[in-house]
């Protein structure tokens, strides 16, 4: 997979906390795409306030079979969020074969009333500055997800203690999706 630096670090990370269940792995795939925030992060968050999140994303470059699964979207929370991390828990999480779409405090779906999706699940993780990672909380597929730069330098700016930028309200990502048998 062609991934940048600091997706390698995040991707070596998540390999190593699943190497014990290497025979369980149903595909990996490369996941980049958007999210959203309401309200925005940055250095007068309310830690005592859940951010919502959103995030749309397309896997590519997948190994292994994604029963035709190529668009990822999820909806939840950001509980005790901070400029230096916070716990996430994803209420919806898709996986369609089409298109999808989600927002922020809103639904994850298929773009496509018809079509039912692949995978329909939650996750729970955390993030440590613009890492995340965590897990499908039914059948332990596991993610990494690193902003990329100018998320970061957005984020960088909103947390500046002395002078502090506008709030984040969406960033880009890269990442990988590991998804194992159920």
């Amino acid at each position: 997979m062609k991934m940048k630096g600091a997706g390698l670090i995040a991707a070596a990370a998540l390999l190593s906390l699943t190497a014990g269940n290497a025979s369980a792995l149903h595909y990996v795939c490369e996941l980049h795409g958007a999210a959203q925030f309401d309200p925005g992060l940055g250095i007068a968050t309310d830690p005592t306030h859940p951010l919502d999140f959103a995030f749309q994303g397309d896997l590519t470059n997948c190994q292994g079979d994604t029963g035709g699964g190529a668009h990822l979207c999820a909806v939840g929370k950001l509980h005790v969020p901070s400029c230096l991390g916070n716990v996430t828990e994803g209420q919806q999480f898709v996986i369609c074969a089409g298109a999808c779409s989600s927002s922020p405090g809103g639904d994850a779906a298929c773009a496509d009333p018809l079509e039912t999706p692949i995978i329909e699940s939650s996750f729970w993780g955390a993030c440590a500055g613009v890492v995340c990672m965590g897990k499908n909380l039914i059948d332990g597929a596991a993610y990494v997800v690193v902003f990329d730069t100018p998320t970061i330098e957005a984020a960088l700016s909103a947390c500046n203690p002395v002078t502090p930028g506008p709030a984040v309200t969406s960033g880009h990502f890269d990442g990988i999706e590991l998804r194992e048998h159920p």
